[in-house]
């Protein structure tokens, strides 16, 4: 590689593809706070603009697999639990909420207390 390959600035496009993380972390803080005051539709939006400015944010958004649940789409829920698993597989909580999602989603069944 030549000096001026390897001191080439990144172009606008690489850097878009990398995102924004410190905007995605604020999404994601307002995602959190939304659902803990019970605004749950709109942490589920904040969660998808977290991903929206950075797309490698998809598998760590757990907490937007909880907004789904708790808005009763359990399918979108499953698809979030399933892929936080993916990347740690290890994550006990999260399978058992996809477990809990897909009760729910077969015949709405009732969790035992």
């Amino acid at each position: 590689l030549s000096t001026s390959t390897t001191l080439r600035r990144p172009s606008s496009t690489t850097t878009r593809l990398h995102g924004n993380i410190d905007q995605a972390r604020k999404f994601t803080s307002q995602g959190m706070a939304s659902f803990r005051q019970g605004q749950v539709e709109q942490s589920i939006e904040l969660f998808d603009q977290a991903q929206a400015e950075e797309p490698r944010l998809e598998p760590y958004l757990w907490q937007r697999g909880l907004s789904y649940y708790y808005v009763n789409d359990y399918a979108k829920a499953r698809r979030q639990f399933q892929t936080d698993v993916q990347v740690n597989p290890l994550d006990v909580e999260e399978i058992v909420w996809d477990v809990a999602s897909a009760l729910r989603l077969n015949n709405n069944q009732q969790l035992p207390v």
